[in-house]
């Protein structure tokens, strides 16, 4: 039977860390909302120290990533027969992301895609990826995810001119940047056991939503003064379904792998806060048994970097030597945008 294996993984922050005293300094913000979200520090292209200007551009990000993560695998740019990039907000509406991607690492030709999707995005072009490898159409598979979320929240206070509630929440919680994994026919490498995405907001109102810019809310002035540019997110939602979602990811991996959940030696949970990772590790306790010494993650260091946030987390992983060979690895994502989720299992 054919497998695939990640055989590099890679990530980026930008410029230095910002931590809650330094945004507080910037920024008048309610301690509550700090302290509730819980991220202690987090990273923006955005340079506070430099006028607000921009310092890196989401393929410029991805770039990076990518480039450490093939530098990780030992292969050469030449190698990539295909690209995936993921993020809930592309550079430009036209062209996408990808492309620029594909320009900087100076790749001629070859195949790419970019999938539209926050928090379980990596996850469905890694389910993408996979089958790339395992039908024969590629032998080495890049997929890299970005969030540039920055500049669009200093456009919401630039047009409020103060910090409003969800602001603030979007400044406590959010961080930019970068990862990428390399995922390969080469079995000189961690196995890919199996992956499964999912849909389930049949019927549900989106716990988060982006409606400005594209093509229904073009950004005129009068969608702007309809608040059309803002992130809008149900934190109660979220808190309720957001631990249903990881659950459902949980039971679907289990099933495939005909593993329980304390077989794996390290579980990576979804990235959006610390506040809603304490409600998914207390529902493993309660569910399955399993103690927090296995849930590695990295939210409080770096923010909520949206779909970036899975494998930041695994590239972080591998290098604090944690993890050996044999190892077991299980990766559950989930999204809020309209409810999906999905699951990666990995053995080192």
């Amino acid at each position: 039977m054919k497998h695939s294996f990640i055989i590099g993984t890679g990530s980026f922050l930008p410029n230095d860390p910002i931590t809650n005293d330094e945004l507080s300094e910037y920024f008048e913000l309610d301690p509550w909302i700090l302290d509730n979200v819980g991220v202690q520090s987090r990273f923006w292209s955005v340079d506070l120290n430099d006028d607000l200007q921009m310092k890196y551009t989401g393929y410029e990000m991805a770039t990076i990533a990518a480039r450490r993560a093939i530098e990780d695998a030992q292969i050469a740019t030449s190698d990539i027969d295909s690209i995936f990039l993921v993020t809930a907000q592309s550079d430009y509406i036209m062209p996408n992301s990808v492309v620029y991607v594909q320009d900087l690492l100076e790749i001629k030709e070859c195949k790419t895609y970019e999938i539209h999707a926050a928090c379980s995005g990596a996850l469905q072009a890694v389910d993408l990826a996979n089958n790339e490898i395992l039908l024969g159409k590629s032998k080495n598979v890049l997929v890299c995810c970005f969030n540039l979320m920055s500049p669009t929240i200093f456009c919401e206070i630039e047009m409020n001119k103060e910090p409003s509630v969800s602001d603030m929440l979007n400044l406590s919680m959010f961080g930019d940047g970068a990862s990428a994994i390399i995922i390969s026919a080469n079995s000189n490498g961690s196995l890919i056991e199996d992956v499964k995405t999912n849909s389930v907001g049949l019927g549900e109102k989106p716990g988060m939503e982006l409606l400005g810019g594209g093509a229904v809310f073009p950004m005129s002035q009068k969608n702007l003064d309809k608040g059309f540019s803002k992130w809008k997110h149900d934190s109660n939602m979220i808190l309720e379904k957001g631990t249903e979602l990881s659950r459902k990811a949980v039971l679907d991996m289990t099933k495939l792998t005909n593993r329980h959940l304390d077989d794996y030696d390290f579980i990576i949970f979804p990235q959006a806060n610390p506040n809603t990772l304490k409600n998914d590790i207390k529902d493993l306790r309660k569910n399955f048994g399993v103690e927090s010494d296995k849930i590695f993650y990295t939210v409080d260091k770096t923010g909520n970097t949206s779909t970036s946030g899975l494998f930041i987390a695994l590239d972080q992983l591998k290098k604090s030597n944690k993890v050996n060979i044999g190892d077991k690895v299980l990766i559950i994502g989930g999204e809020a945008s309209k409810w999906m989720y999905g699951g990666l299992s990995i053995v080192w």
